[in-house]
């Protein structure tokens, strides 16, 4: 392979031998110009040439290298949305899961409410039941003329061991101002003959003949 040091060499020796004219010099020394620029190119030539193919190189490993990065983010992207949609599942049953214990609990509400409500209807049936079934002082107030009532002395006993007072039915009645209870099987009485009154039971019902 012709190198500048060939050249150079050359050269030297045409110019040493000094059997050639000046012309024949500066052809000889034109031509090792031309050699040492064509070597020189050659060589540039060489380094571009491994320069481009180091490149070349360079840049498959980065062209595998944005392939590897690629696939690594859609992999990643793939993840990060299965792993989105898993939180929007598990968001969802989160939000089914309150929304049925607010409900459950609305209804434990209403039905404490209604047992409340219940117990409380009850009470004040209870308390108009008693209100109804007590005795009332005749000094409290009367009942209404001509309604069949309970009549009650506190005053006289059938039996003082058994605390059983003595029991009427009547209806209070009147003659003008003049007010008495008029008892069943007995003659009118005053109203001072007794000193409680109380409403009587519904009647039982009748069975129907068959």
């Amino acid at each position: 392979m012709l190198t500048k040091e060939h050249c150079e060499s050359v050269y030297q020796n045409i110019e040493d031998g000094g059997y050639l004219d000046d012309w024949v010099l500066n052809c000889a020394r034109a031509v090792r110009d031309q050699a040492i620029s064509a070597i020189t190119l050659t060589a540039d030539l060489e380094l571009l040439k491994s320069e481009h193919k180091e490149l070349a190189i360079a840049y498959g490993k980065l062209y595998a290298d944005l392939a590897e990065l690629k696939a690594f983010h859609d992999r990643y992207a793939q993840l990060e949305s299965e792993q989105y949609a898993k939180l929007d599942a598990e968001i969802e049953r989160l939000k089914q899961d309150i929304a049925y214990r607010d409900i459950q609990r609305i209804a434990d509400n209403q039905g404490e409410m209604f047992r409340i409500q219940r117990i409380s209807d009850l009470q004040a049936e209870n308390n108009e039941l008693r209100a109804e079934r007590r005795w009332i002082p005749v000094s409290e107030r009367l009942p209404e003329f001509n309604k069949p009532v309970a009549l009650t002395n506190e005053n006289q006993w059938v039996n003082v061991d058994f605390d059983y007072h003595v029991t009427q039915v009547g209806f209070l009645d009147s003659i003008g101002d003049h007010k008495f209870w008029d008892v069943y099987g007995e003659r009118a009485q005053s109203i001072d003959a007794y000193t409680h009154w109380g409403l009587l039971p519904a009647a039982p019902e009748r069975e129907e003949s068959k």
